[in-house]
Order: C-alpha cells, then sequence, then structure tokens
C-alpha cells in the first residue's frame, strides 16, 4: 500500500491506513501516542462538532494549539469537515493575532485548552480540543481539489501579512510526491520540529499519517534547542528529520555528529554549500528543498552528494505535478545558463492572496506555454545548468548596491560560511547618512579562538572584492531567528555597530 497521487485530499490518503492497521502507531509527542483509529476519532469528532457550529466549505478555522499529540487529528478533522484552517502561534505579538482572524473572517477558534484565549481573539467562538471524545466513523473529503486546505500568513511588503490560499490538491500532491521522492515506508518515523505557522509543518504532520508511518513531534522548546535537539533524536531515532539550515547548524554547533540512518531535507532559507556538504558526509541522505509558500511548501528537489561542494548549491529540478522555467521580463524562455526570473507552474501553484486580487495578478500570471493555466513569478533569479539542475543567483530584493557595486547578499553569507570558525553567518545592509553600509554578523563555533573574527576579516580580504566586504563585522552568542527557525535579518539589521 503505498500513497497516491489520485487522492484530492489528505483524508483520503490517511483513510486507507486507519482502515488497514488502526491500532498502528500513528503520532507520539512525549509521553503522549496516538494509534490511527484514536487520530481518526477524535478527526472525525472535531468535524462533526465544526458541522454543529455551522461552519461550512472554506469557512475559516483559526487554530491555536501547542504542539500535542493531538495536533495532526484537529488538521485532519478540519479538512474532512472542508473548512480552511488558518494556523496561528501564541507567541506572536497580539496584533498579528487579531489582524490574522480579522482578515482571514475566522468563523471559530480551535485550541488545545493548553492556555487562555488571548483577549484580542475573545470574540471569536472556541472549540477546545481537549473536551471532545472520538468519534465514530472514517474521515472524508466531499469537495473539490480546488478547494481551500490552509490559509498561511506570510510577510507583506506593505508591512501588513497576507494570506495565501492552499488547495487540498496542491497539499495532496506535495504529500504523494515527498513519499515517493524520499522512499517513505509504512512504520517509518519523522520527526517534526516546524512551527504550525511555517508551511513545511504540513509536511512534517500529515506526510508520515498519508503513508502508514508514524509522526513523533518534538516540544517547542526542544526544536529551538540544539543541544535538546540532538538528545530528542539520540532517543526517538527518526529516519526523517526537515530543518532550515539554522537548525541544521545549531545542532552541530552542540555537539551532534550525524546519524548515519537518518534522511535529512533541508530548506526554507539559502544552504551555505559547505553546510550541505557537512551534512550529506553525516546522514544516509540529503534532499535539498527549494519553494515559496505559494508553490505548497516546495516545488523543486535535488539531492546533495557527500563530498566537495560547488559554489552555489543547485536546487534541482521541478517535482512532479509542477514545472520550473526560468524567464525574461517579458515572459520569454532565456536561453540556457542566462540568469533569469524562476516560475512555478502546475497543480503546486496556490489559488492566490486572499482580498488582493491586484497583487494575485500581479504573481500569478497567464502561463503563455500552457493555455488556461498560471506560473507564479517567484522573483527568485536563477539560470538553468547544462545537467538541467537549476541554481539560485539571489533575487531581485537582495541585490543591493554599495557605492555603485551590485553586490548579492547570499554570496557574502556562503564565503563566510566557509570559515572554520564560523557557525552561522548573515549579512545585511544598514543606513549610514545619505548611504547606506554592508554589515555582517556571525555566531562562531564554540571552541573558536579569541582572534576569530580578526582571522576572518584577513580571510575575506582574499576572498571578496572590496564592495563586498563588510566594513563591520559582529560576533553573537546566538543568532536571532524568526518563528519559523530562519535568520531574523530584520532583527540584525536594528543592531548598532561600531
Amino acid at each position: 500500500m503505498t500513497a497516491t497521487s489520485t487522492a484530492i485530499a489528505v483524508p483520503q490518503l490517511v483513510r486507507p491506513w486507519t482502515r488497514h492497521a488502526p491500532q498502528a502507531a500513528a503520532v507520539r509527542q512525549g509521553n503522549q501516542s496516538r494509534d490511527y483509529g484514536a487520530v481518526t476519532g477524535l478527526a472525525r469528532a472535531v468535524a462533526d462538532r465544526l458541522a454543529a457550529a455551522g461552519v461550512r466549505a472554506e469557512d475559516r478555522v483559526a487554530v491555536l494549539a501547542d504542539r500535542s499529540a493531538d495536533l495532526p487529528a484537529a488538521l485532519l478533522g478540519i479538512a474532512a469537515s472542508g473548512a480552511v484552517c488558518v494556523p496561528m502561534d501564541a507567541t506572536h505579538p497580539p496584533d498579528r493575532l487579531g489582524y490574522v482572524a480579522a482578515d482571514a473572517q475566522a468563523r471559530l477558534l480551535l485550541t488545545d485548552g493548553t492556555q487562555p484565549v488571548p483577549p484580542v481573539l475573545a470574540g471569536l467562538p472556541v472549540l477546545r480540543l481537549d473536551t471532545l471524545a472520538p468519534a465514530p466513523g472514517e474521515v472524508g473529503f466531499d469537495g473539490h481539489p480546488y478547494q481551500l486546505a490552509y490559509l498561511l500568513y506570510t510577510s507583506g511588503s506593505t508591512g501588513r501579512p497576507k494570506g495565501v490560499g492552499v488547495t487540498h490538491g496542491a497539499l495532496a500532491n506535495c504529500l504523494s510526491t515527498t513519499a515517493r521522492a524520499v522512499g517513505y515506508a509504512p512504520g517509518e518515523r519523522w520527526l517534526a520540529v516546524t512551527p504550525l505557522t511555517f508551511d513545511i509543518a504540513m509536511l512534517e504532520l500529515l506526510l508520515p499519517l498519508c503513508a502508514g508511518g508514524q509522526v513523533e513531534i518534538a516540544g517547542r522548546e526542544q526544536a529551538r534547542s540544539g543541544p535538546e535537539l540532538a538528545r530528542l533524536l539520540s532517543v526517538t531515532i527518526p529516519r526523517y528529520l526537515h530543518a532550515t539550515p539554522l537548525t541544521w547548524q545549531m545542532l552541530f554547533t552542540a555537539g551532534w555528529t550525524g546519524a548515519s540512518g537518518l534522511v535529512a531535507l533541508i530548506g526554507g532559507d539559502r544552504v551555505p554549500p559547505a553546510l550541505g556538504g557537512r551534512l550529506a558526509d553525516r546522514v544516509a541522505r540529503v534532499h535539498h528543498l527549494y519553494g515559496p509558500t505559494e508553490a505548497t511548501m516546495y516545488a523543486v528537489s535535488d539531492i546533495v552528494r557527500p563530498g566537495p561542494q560547488p559554489a552555489a548549491l543547485p536546487i534541482g529540478t521541478a517535482i512532479p505535478g509542477t514545472r520550473a522555467v526560468v524567464l525574461d521580463s517579458a515572459l520569454r524562455p532565456v536561453p540556457h545558463g542566462t540568469v533569469g526570473e524562476l516560475c512555478l507552474g502546475g497543480v503546486c501553484l496556490a489559488r492566490g492572496y486572499l482580498g488582493r486580487p491586484a497583487l494575485t495578478a500581479q504573481r500569478f500570471v497567464p502561463d503563455p506555454d500552457h493555455p488556461g493555466e498560471r506560473l507564479y513569478r517567484t522573483g527568485d533569479r536563477a539560470r538553468l545548468l547544462p545537467d538541467g539542475r537549476l541554481e539560485l543567483r539571489g533575487r531581485d530584493d537582495d541585490q543591493v548596491k554599495i557605492r555603485g557595486h551590485r553586490i548579492e547578499l547570499g554570496e557574502i553569507e556562503n564565503v563566510m560560511s566557509e570559515h572554520p570558525d564560523v557557525a552561522v553567518a548573515a549579512a545585511v545592509v544598514v543606513p549610514a547618512g545619505a548611504d547606506q553600509r554592508l554589515v555582517a554578523y556571525v555566531q562562531l563555533h564554540p571552541a573558536a579562538p579569541a582572534t576569530a573574527l580578526d582571522t576572518l576579516r584577513a580571510y575575506l580580504r582574499d576572498k571578496l572584492p572590496g564592495p563586498m566586504r563588510p566594513t563591520a563585522i559582529g560576533a553573537l552568542r546566538t543568532m536571532p531567528t524568526t518563528t519559523t527557525g530562519k535568520v531574523d535579518r530584520s532583527a540584525l539589521a536594528r543592531i548598532r555597530l561600531p
């Protein structure tokens, strides 16, 4: 029995496994565990209660729950009801929580009862998971593949988050495709470390259930601490772990030496080649994933081989159901090897931005080669390599101009990350009177000598031309991160170096 791409929604992928082995282990978090029968029973109860509350197809359900063993059942129940999941995070500022609830027009708030409802959400009806008893019956889905499955809010250029609407068909395709790509086998364990407000959490929490496996959910603090996560890996011995580059580096900094049976997935941010190579040398296999939320978690992937790495790590080729093309500003293909804008098409595409038709039309454009279909303009610059793989070449908004020179911040970060004393590196541009100033921040390895910054400056003088060398370098005990585990460059830009 395998996951199938013919299903149009997650409940249809999970149902065969519940029928096949209802007592098989499905979810574990700490000392809590759930088998397939228990997960389906709670999901059925969620779906029934939502229906009784008047929630209908594509009504929004805000989810504010801790990382418990019942979280996958909550997601499955929302999907089965036809409602749209709107992930929230209790650590986010109240203004953001209120804005997301209002913008999404949430009909109901689903919580696990472990924490009080924030005052800004007090006007919503509340459904508590801890008050529900498992209900008889299976979970299914009677909707259309183009129906929304979840609405994820990402940062917006206006300062207000924008809701990206992802469909059931796109989600089912990504889960099925990934299960086949990584060779997922029934019973295998996936360690989930990603916050629900980061779309890759859907992959971690739902793919194992769609393929007859188990999901092990790391607690919030375990997922954010290198030593704690390393200990959890040694105890649970998962077969799969997806993490951002910063989280993998956090593990190495904590002394983790790898795991020969682990399949590692890395994405969500720029992957320094040195880090990709180091990881490939210490695990069974490394999948490098690329893709924006607008393309349902990821759309392009590659295998990182052990050994020396190229100057820029290729992101690979489009996954099944997805198209990836490099185009010029008029949406015409560029010659092989020429840098252009990476555009994505196929079943992976989100429906668009909620309530923002102009922005949706600007980013989701008609596909000139496939009448009636669309392309998503990622804003990422890329080129096609001779072997058919794609290589990212930065972004238009990451390309800065310093004293008349165009500079790619990612190139600077890659060079800094290759220095033996540097664990994590980030470059930012900050105002300097009427001009701009290039500065960098590093998190050093624990064993780095006191002279590390001096040797790093000398190293950069040999590796980078003058305009690309940071005018100041600051050492941080811990690199600031966003709630999704990426380097928080906005926080770095607020730090002032001499």
